[in-house]
């Protein structure tokens, strides 16, 4: 048995703030499953030869982490699933502590391209 309340009930119900919870929620997850889409088709098409392959697919998992979240957030205004909203948060907070610790050796590499993106522009 559930015991917590869906939050239809802190919006009373009211159509409007459903709606404008319930829509903007349903774009931010569609927009958040597409760009991982795209990632792993770019890293696909690519066989591998991408230096940033893994990076690729560490930003995928995040952000599909992400929008996960925002389809819970959509079940919530009417079914209380408080602890699956709230794994799918620490599935997030996972994904994302490991991509911004995968991404640490990449911030000399990326200073040094730009550098000589920057040099490159002034010749």
């Amino acid at each position: 048995m559930n015991d917590f309340m869906p939050h239809g009930h802190c919006y009373l119900w009211k159509l409007d703030i459903l709606l404008m919870h319930v829509i903007s929620d349903t774009v931010v997850a569609l927009s958040y499953f597409a760009i991982p889409l795209f990632l792993v088709y770019v890293s696909s098409k690519t066989k591998g030869r991408l230096p940033f392959n893994r990076l690729f697919l560490l930003f995928a998992i995040f952000i599909l982490a992400c929008g996960t979240t925002h389809v819970l957030e959509i079940v919530n205004v009417w079914q209380s699933r408080y602890y699956l909203s709230g794994i799918i948060k620490v599935i997030t907070a996972i994904a994302s502590l490991l991509t911004a610790i995968y991404l640490i050796p990449f911030v000399p590499k990326l200073i040094k391209f730009l550098n000589e993106l920057e040099e490159s522009d002034h010749k």
